[in-house]
């Protein structure tokens, strides 16, 4: 499980080697965390937004591409509760029910295409 420790705060940091031995591949290529961009081997990503004082700056995703949410319901605050919550909940015992809550990214929905060009207000 989580610890208490990692779920109640924001700095709490995780080393290079601490999220290979965990399966995550940085593939950003760049120092520091802002931008950076994880990929976990079972198909799982994390990315930084790229502010340098955000209090929730991770977002994950799932293999198919969902936008995953942190408890609270907004994106993780560290890099540490994102990769562990990942890598125990792939393993044999589940979380919590209601600990997370899987979203997709909002966007608007196309235009549908007609023949008739005309807007109707």
């Amino acid at each position: 499980m989580i610890s208490d420790r990692v779920l109640s705060g924001r700095h709490v940091t995780a080393s290079r080697a601490s999220m290979e031995a965990r399966g995550w591949t940085r593939v950003d290529g760049g120092k520091g965390k802002l931008g950076a961009v994880w990929v976990h081997r079972a198909g799982w990503e994390l990315r930084h937004c790229g502010h340098p004082t955000a209090h929730y700056p991770w977002s994950l995703y799932n293999p198919a591409g969902e936008t995953v949410a942190a408890p609270n319901g907004r994106a993780w605050p560290n890099l540490e509760m994102a990769a562990r919550w990942v890598v125990e909940t792939s393993g044999p015992e589940p979380m919590p029910e209601g600990f997370w809550t899987p979203r997709r990214a909002s966007r608007p929905a196309a235009p549908a295409e007609t023949d008739n060009m005309e807007l109707a207000l």
